[in-house]
């Protein structure tokens, strides 16, 4: 499409193609700086179109550069064509700010009687999310592409053939026609032919034994797929990599070079060279030049590399076994890198509020330590700014936690006035007195304190009676009900059955300290044999 537009003489001004990979509003920028003869002030136009974005009309920058390209190219009437290539990495590898502004301008654009046409090119399986951006709602039309008809596969073998004088059996051609069902065959037939040639074209002709002998029947790959596997094969017999190196080459891959979609398929990803392992650098640089991956540039000017083809994913067995291994770790960093997005633009005020916590905490602290190198320098040190600030959070809580005991005195005394009525427990009687005492008296000092620090107190009082017995669930319903009003939350445990005879809070729940941490849970213990344990159970509960 492009060639004929260009041969159309002014009608059509082309910008140059748009990937967006990470930054898609950069590479915006920079086609329209490479259009505009403005190539060194790309950063310039990078923050107009920032600005333009977050403005009351976005499509006003646009405009003002149009007429500027027609004007300088003695063409005004002429259509300006901007053309997206892969359009699917705006929703997989896209930065969330970039993306948004991108599309923003994007829409407003389109919205408008400019004379601007735009098409993208985009994976069937990112239309989805492409058809829920509100800003391009109504404001497009879809062309699927179907799949390359048979008849053509066989033009792309026999054209370049005929040119070259290379003689070619019909039985080849009608059995690579017939591997040609894979989503990414064209291109693995351009490699596989490409490799067939180098191996046999001397000869002069092309055969279907010789195209069988590069497939392997017994993991059912066909020759266009093991093409690429033998290629990459015979990289690592050539190079004779130590065991290190080839942990480093999988760590290279895994995950910088992988993402999982939502079908739990592996697609391929960017990875900035730098921040690959330097010691799978030699078995990335063989790869590159058997053409298993490519290397480019970022808009930045710092290397890039990705798999160039898909199907390596899949049929390489010293790539596709770790990849099932590890699909867990690789969608867990998808979502690491999305929370990373959602703190980076979070604002200065709410930036800590965006800090990993809890489940994900753990999981990140833990890929730190084990799989350090396959984390990215800014995930690096967005994990470690998060155990700085949960490590403050404990820090200060512990410092409160010694505030409340040292308060001693008067908690002290509580114990002392309550033991006499707790032992009242024996003879199956709950008093009320007891429970609101214990906690409008004794913790709303030690209560407040935690609130203060962001805690949500849990009461989970433990009583010795049976806990089928009406009356009791009576009395257990108008406590609940009384502490519920004084907005905390109870849970009643029988001791005699959930709670061994001398055992502590600590044998019915996970460590307290832990399970406090965890959970925003405040203990509170009423003991079946207060004398012999509530002086071991309430200091324990208050103290975590």
């Amino acid at each position: 499409m492009l060639p004929r537009l260009r041969r159309a003489g002014r009608q059509w001004l082309l910008l140059t193609p748009v990937s967006p990979r990470a930054r898609p509003l950069e590479a915006l920028a920079l086609s329209w700086a490479l259009a505009l003869g403005r190539g060194s002030e790309w950063r310039d136009l990078h923050q107009q179109l920032q600005v333009a974005a977050r403005s009351e009309s976005p499509a006003a920058l646009m405009q003002g550069w149009i007429k500027d390209l027609q004007m300088a190219s003695s063409a005004p009437d002429a259509q300006i064509l901007l053309s997206i290539d892969q359009g699917e990495e705006l929703f997989t590898v896209a930065e969330a700010e970039e993306k948004q502004d991108f599309l923003v301008i994007l829409g407003a654009a389109m919205s408008q009687p400019l004379p601007l046409q735009a098409v993208m090119t985009i994976r069937a399986d990112a239309v989805g999310e492409l058809q829920q951006v509100h800003d391009l709602l109504n404001r497009y039309e879809t062309l699927p592409l179907a799949p390359l008809p048979m008849e053509r596969y066989r033009e792309i073998i026999e054209g370049p053939a005929k040119v070259t004088g290379l003689r070619v059996e019909e039985a080849f051609v009608a059995q690579a026609v017939r591997d040609t069902e894979t989503e990414d065959a064209l291109p693995l037939l351009a490699f596989a032919l490409r490799r067939l040639y180098d191996k046999c074209g001397t000869k002069g002709g092309l055969t279907l034994n010789e195209y069988l002998a590069m497939g392997d029947a017994t993991h059912s790959l066909t020759p266009l797929e093991n093409a690429v596997r033998s290629q990459a094969d015979g990289v690592l017999k050539a190079c004779q990599p130590s065991e290190d190196e080839k942990r480093a080459l999988r760590e290279a891959f895994v995950p910088a070079m992988v993402r999982v979609s939502e079908q739990g398929s592996f697609t391929r990803r960017v990875a900035k060279w730098k921040e690959l392992p330097p010691a799978a650098y030699p078995l990335l640089e063989a790869l590159v030049k058997d053409r298993i991956l490519v290397k480019g540039q970022d808009s930045e000017g710092q290397t890039t590399v990705e798999v160039a083809h898909e199907a390596l994913l899949r049929v390489w067995p010293e790539l596709s076994e770790v990849l099932k291994e590890e699909q867990e770790f690789v969608w867990g960093i998808q979502q690491l890198e999305q929370d990373f997005k959602l703190w980076s633009n979070a604002s200065n005020q709410r930036n800590v509020e965006a800090l990993l916590t809890g489940l994900k905490l753990s999981r990140a602290t833990t890929w730190l330590e084990e799989k350090k190198d396959q984390l990215s320098p800014e995930l690096r040190e967005f994990i470690q700014l998060s155990i700085n600030h949960a490590n403050q959070i404990l820090r200060k809580r512990s410092s409160q936690r010694r505030n409340v005991i040292l308060a001693g005195g008067a908690m002290s005394a509580m114990i002392s006035l309550s033991l006499a009525e707790l032992a009242r427990f024996e003879s199956g009687i709950f008093p009320y007195s007891v429970v609101t005492g214990y906690v409008e008296n004794f913790l709303n000092p030690a209560i407040e304190k935690l609130k203060e620090d962001g805690l949500n107190p849990v009461f989970i009082v433990m009583t010795p009676m049976n806990y089928d017995d009406l009356d009791h669930k009576k009395r257990v319903k108008r406590y609940n009900s009384k502490l519920n009003q004084a907005g905390y939350s109870v849970k009643f445990i029988n001791v005699k059955t959930q709670l061994p005879r001398g055992a502590t809070i600590a044998k019915i729940e996970p460590q307290p300290k832990h399970y406090l941490e965890a959970s925003q849970t405040l203990y509170i213990g009423l003991a079946e044999e207060p004398t012999s344990i509530a002086r071991q159970l309430i200091p324990t509960t208050i103290s975590c």
